[in-house]
């Protein structure tokens, strides 16, 4: 009888073997040997104790081992973990991916509770098994993909992972969100058989700060607020203030800002009542640009259709040149004489840049009220 030949073939997102990136690094062998030939080994950090430890050092009976030392094995699923985990066997598997795990024999029989714990970080993922056809019995199983780590605690192991724990328990360790890195990881596999059909296998996983907002890095920022994706909009509003000459200056800055209360930090003010500060129509030609481009940069972290409808608000309410523009002084972080505090305002808008002790935006704009229409019809007859 001839065997039909098959043929693997292992791809890389980029080079041909698993892509991993940790903390934007190539991940290296679990066992790297040094220049003296020395194999040096990866030390395992784990919480099974529900404390951060070793796995050398904690006092139970864990086998642990990283996305690394996974992908080296060619380990991508829980039948595949089986064959290096003492104790660890499927008792049972279903259609839809559900899995019966047992450690150290003790398994699960139909309509009893779980005897091993199953953990997605704390959650708990295991659950009671059902008599009949269907039942889709067994624990939800994700794949290996993307994780820190995985634990086998043998068990019992009621005590930190309460009941239905009498064997042991697993636990996938995902990787810890970051507010200042980004992280990533791929997986890519294509297997052909002779006279077959190919199969493969793909994934990739991205991690990092969502959005770097005000306090960045503290609670009370530095004059120059590092980090903070915001004080931009305020630096283009200190370009119009040095662009005035000595008396707009004197108009423009005032001492204490608005009191914040709420919505009603934004209350518009009626009619006719006084705004202070420094008009816009009092400005030169350069200077409305300036004020412009503030509008501008203050709508950019906005959907392009509701930037859009504000700045056709702000028009229909007499535009730029219906703003007022003010700057508070008692307010500068460093007394740098860079104003973290200032404000466009006008009878229909406010725009209330607050950045002290770090940046709050306040925005109020009011849409243009529709105007009442009559319509009369006439008829004419001869």
């Amino acid at each position: 009888m001839q065997t039909g030949a098959r043929s693997v073939l292992t791809l890389a997102v980029a080079v041909g073997v698993s892509w991993c990136i940790r903390d934007v690094a190539w991940a290296q062998p679990a066992q790297q040997a040094d220049t003296n030939g020395i194999a040096e080994l990866q030390e395992v950090v784990v919480t099974a104790t529900r404390h951060s430890d070793s796995v050398n050092r904690v006092p139970l009976s864990v086998s642990a081992q990283t996305q690394e030392a996974l992908d080296q094995q060619g380990i991508q699923t829980i039948a595949d973990l089986q064959a290096t985990v003492p104790g660890l066997r499927l008792s049972g598997r279903e259609a839809s991916g559900n899995a019966t795990v047992a450690i150290r024999g003790i398994s699960q029989q139909s309509g009893t509770s779980a005897t091993t714990g199953f953990y997605l970080d704390e959650t708990a993922l295991q659950k009671r098994a059902a008599g009949g056809f269907g039942s889709q019995n067994g624990t939800p199983v994700p794949p290996l993909f993307d994780l820190e780590r995985v634990e086998v605690l043998r068990g019992p192991q009621g005590t930190l992972f309460g009941g239905g724990s009498e064997g042991g328990t697993i636990r996938y360790i995902q990787p810890a969100p970051s507010l200042t890195d980004y992280s990533g990881y791929g997986r890519a596999q294509w297997l052909t058989t002779q006279d077959g059909a190919p199969s493969y296998e793909a994934g990739a996983a991205f991690g990092g700060p969502m959005f770097y907002g005000h306090a960045s890095q503290s609670f009370n920022e530095a004059p120059d607020h590092p980090k903070n994706v915001y004080w931009y909009q305020a630096k283009r509003a200190n370009q119009v203030f040095q662009a005035l000459d000595g008396k707009q200056r004197e108009a423009a800055l005032l001492g204490d800002p608005r009191e914040e209360k709420g919505t009603s930090t934004v209350a518009l003010r009626k009619r006719g009542e006084r705004i202070a500060g420094l008009p816009v129509s009092d400005m030169t030609r350069d200077q409305r640009e300036l004020v412009e481009k503030v509008l501008e940069d203050l709508l950019v972290p906005y959907r392009k259709k509701d930037a859009e409808e504000a700045m056709k608000y702000i028009r229909q309410n007499g535009g730029v040149e219906g703003l007022t523009m003010s700057f508070y002084k008692n307010l500068d972080i460093g007394n740098d004489g860079v104003w973290d505090v200032w404000q466009l305002e006008s009878p229909t808008m406010i725009w209330y840049f607050r950045g002290s002790p770090h940046v709050h935006t306040w925005v109020n704009i009011r849409a243009q009220p529709q105007t009442a229409r009559t319509a009369r019809r006439f008829s004419i007859s001869a």
